[in-house]
């Protein structure tokens, strides 16, 4: 009896024995090890603004250019302002010599009036002795009384075309003396408008042949030119804001306003020119080349980052990550923001893997890594 219970005990020892060493056979198969745990980097999607843009080329101008000619004839008498200078509207900019007012014109004019003038006052003043001496012969019978009256005909006559010559005289002079006045006058000349003198191309003692003489520009609004196709005329208006980025960088976020938008394209590029006012004219250079953004549209959306991304054909997906679980999801992106996508069909708040992701599976256990 006594062996039989121990032959039992012992049999039951062995049972326990092999039940203990499979499960712990089992339980070392099914344990995850560092070998399959998969490192990974995790990113929070959150809301920001995207915005479609689309981007030209355009140079700054000022507002007016004003070019000032040399009157003809002449000479160059006086040049008292230089490139670089700012003048005021009324400002002396040339002197011609006036000397050379001629008045040759005037004064051949003059002799020629007067002598016609003259010469019929001195027919009438001959017709009217001879007029005097016919009265005489009408009473002594030996003239006519036909006679006379011609005589006094041709008086009347002449009487008129010597008034005539008269209002001539006078009036043909005046107008002829007019404007040798206001040719004088054309020879002071002044600056139309405030400004600054842009370029000088004469100098004092030059003949003046009506030549240009100096160029000022208005520099009291800047306005930057550009040129765009009529897709994107369409959907810009005037008061459209932009953003001007300058060639050389020394602007990166200046603002404008779209001021004019011309109807008719250049004949030869097909393009439309658009004419965007800066704000803050002091920082521009005229001339220098600018990038300006015109934004099409701009909205507040989900952004995940880039690196988050997996390709496959046309399509985009991620791995999200949810308490230790990650799940493969393909993804609807759109505009992007720097490093960062656009994803229309993802929650705010989601967190994606943006790295370690091209390691994973849906059932891969990972670990995430700062």
């Amino acid at each position: 009896m006594i062996r039989s219970k121990v032959i039992y005990t012992f049999v039951v020892s062995l049972w326990l024995l092999a039940l203990v060493g499979c499960a712990a056979e089992t339980s070392a198969e099914t344990a995850p090890t560092t070998d399959n745990i998969t490192p990974i980097r995790i990113a929070k999607s959150n809301v920001g603004n995207v915005s479609r843009e689309y981007v030209s080329i355009g140079a700054v101008a000022p507002i007016n250019t004003v070019t000032i000619y040399a009157g003809n004839g002449g000479y160059i008498e006086e040049v008292p302002i230089e490139t670089g200078q700012r003048v005021l509207e009324g400002d002396l900019l040339l002197k011609l010599d006036d000397s050379e007012a001629d008045m040759t014109d005037y004064y051949a004019l003059e002799s020629q009036l007067r002598t016609v003038r003259d010469n019929l006052a001195a027919q009438i003043e001959d017709l009217q002795e001879s007029y005097a001496k016919q009265e005489t012969m009408l009473a002594e019978g030996i003239i006519t009384q036909s006679e006379l009256d011609q005589t006094t005909s041709s008086i009347s006559a002449l009487e008129r075309e010597y008034a005539n010559a008269k209002v001539a005289y006078t009036s043909q002079l005046r107008t002829l003396k007019n404007g040798l006045e206001d040719s004088v006058a054309n020879r002071i000349i002044t600056s139309p408008i405030d400004g600054i003198i842009a370029a000088v191309t004469v100098k004092a003692g030059q003949s003046a042949t009506g030549q240009t003489a100096m160029t000022i520009i208005d520099d009291s609004n800047m306005y930057v030119h550009t040129y765009i196709g009529s897709d994107l005329k369409r959907v810009i208006s005037v008061g459209d804001s932009v953003q001007i980025r300058t060639s050389e960088n020394s602007i990166e976020n200046g603002q404008g306003q779209v001021s004019e938008i011309q109807e008719l394209p250049d004949p030869v590029t097909k393009l439309y020119e658009v004419k965007i006012k800066v704000n803050d004219e002091a920082v521009y250079m005229i001339g220098e080349y600018t990038e300006v953004t015109f934004t099409l549209e701009s909205y507040d959306a989900v952004l995940i980052p880039t690196d988050a991304l997996l390709l496959k054909g046309d399509a985009s997906y991620v791995y999200t990550y949810d308490e230790g679980q990650v799940a493969y999801q393909e993804v609807e992106t759109g505009l992007t923001k720097g490093t960062w996508i656009e994803a229309k069909n993802l929650p705010d708040g989601v967190v994606v893997v943006v790295q370690g992701q091209n390691q994973l599976t849906t059932t891969s256990v990972v670990e995430v890594v700062d």
